[in-house]
């Protein structure tokens, strides 16, 4: 029996394989939410959280920080990206600096990625909004692969905005 413009496929057989495929993928799937589930720190762009220190060096950092919309005056929460360029211990006897006068917690010196035309800046590392996403400097780091495969990903993206630029 022939079908607009299927060949010799019948509806019903065509059904059955795509519920097939289907089932394949839904098995992919569970195996890999299993591991998933296993190991975490695997499959998350995040990192676990381990105590700050000078490792931290070199790391891209994700961080949220509520700003006022100047129009309509409501705070949004925003994520910036950057990498840290230093690490800077609590000390008693640390600069107070502008960003934050009194924080009692590790800082790190940002250079923002270039999107955010942003000036290098100092960020508290408050270890409770570690992962925090939806709070006010709440912050991660964010896998190094997973920095690559998206650096990848833009690289190939930009490329074939270039091959479509030529074309027209």
């Amino acid at each position: 029996m022939s079908i607009r413009g299927f060949g010799n496929v019948s509806l019903g057989r065509h059904m059955a394989d795509h519920q097939k495929r289907t089932n394949t993928r839904d098995a992919m799937w569970k195996k890999w939410l299993e591991e998933v589930e296993d190991s975490p720190e695997d499959y998350s762009p995040i990192v676990i959280y381990t105590p700050v220190s000078q490792a931290y060096v070199g790391r891209k950092l994700e961080i949220r920080w509520t700003v006022e919309d100047k129009d309509s005056k409501l705070c949004h929460l925003h994520c910036f990206e950057g990498e840290i360029k230093q690490i800077i211990p609590y000390t008693a006897n640390r600069p107070r600096y502008d960003d934050f006068r009194s924080c009692k917690h590790d800082v790190a010196l940002v250079k923002w990625d270039p999107e955010f035309d942003m000036v290098d800046s100092h960020v508290p590392l408050k270890p409770d909004l570690y992962a925090k996403e939806n709070q006010h400097c709440g912050w991660n780091l964010v896998r190094d692969d997973f920095v690559e495969f998206v650096c990848t990903q833009l690289a190939q993206c930009r490329s074939l905005e270039q091959q479509q630029a030529k074309k027209i």
